[in-house]
């Protein structure tokens, strides 16, 4: 699940700036920082860091075998991604769209009047609103060079995605058969997701 909220944490940090036009890198991060100590807050309330690494202790304790092999698993994805050329981006438009859109957020500190698409102006589409906003806070953490930061979000994505097929499949009762789960997705799933 940390992959997952640390997407919408970031997505709606910065969403929230958007619609507010307060879009800056200065805002982002200070939105960002108290957004994360404020989830701090509530997950330290919920239980002592103690309490909650015993409790890994013990589950490493109860089943080794298994989450040995969903760690290799994982880090076999991630290592593999991390060698991935971000030259792949070249294959599909969707990507660079977004980083342009994220971008054109970053830039202006809120939803532009017009977006220059495709050689035209056009109102902007806001259907894709936090993962165009997502995008913009990443550009002020990575820079603004698309081939690095998408490379970089590629990597968090893959791997968040292999954690939470992994997670699943725990949650399944998979056992040791549970690090299958996001091999076998990347291997029948879409063209899009092998590459």
């Amino acid at each position: 699940l940390a992959f997952g909220l640390g997407y919408a944490t970031v997505g709606l940090t910065a969403t929230a700036l958007v619609v507010g036009h307060a879009l800056s890198r200065t805002s982002f991060l200070l939105a960002l920082l108290a957004a994360t100590l404020a989830l701090w807050g509530i997950a330290l309330r919920r239980g002592r860091p103690g309490a909650h690494l015993r409790a890994v202790r013990d589950e490493l304790a109860e089943d080794r075998v298994a989450l040995a092999a969903g760690l290799i698993v994982l880090l076999a994805i991630a290592v593999v991604r991390l060698r991935s050329s971000p030259l792949l981006d070249f294959q599909m438009f969707g990507p660079w769209r977004y980083w342009a859109d994220g971008l054109e957020l970053a830039d202006a500190g809120k939803v532009p009047r017009e977006s220059l698409q495709w050689g035209e102006l056009y109102t902007p589409a806001i259907s894709k609103l936090v993962l165009n906003s997502f995008h913009a806070g990443s550009s002020y953490l990575l820079g603004r060079s698309p081939l690095p930061a998408m490379g970089a979000l590629l990597w968090v994505a893959s791997t968040g995605l292999a954690a939470g097929l992994w997670a699943l499949g725990r949650e399944l009762g998979l056992r040791v058969l549970a690090p299958l789960l996001p091999l076998l997705t990347l291997t029948l799933l879409n063209d899009e997701l092998r590459r």
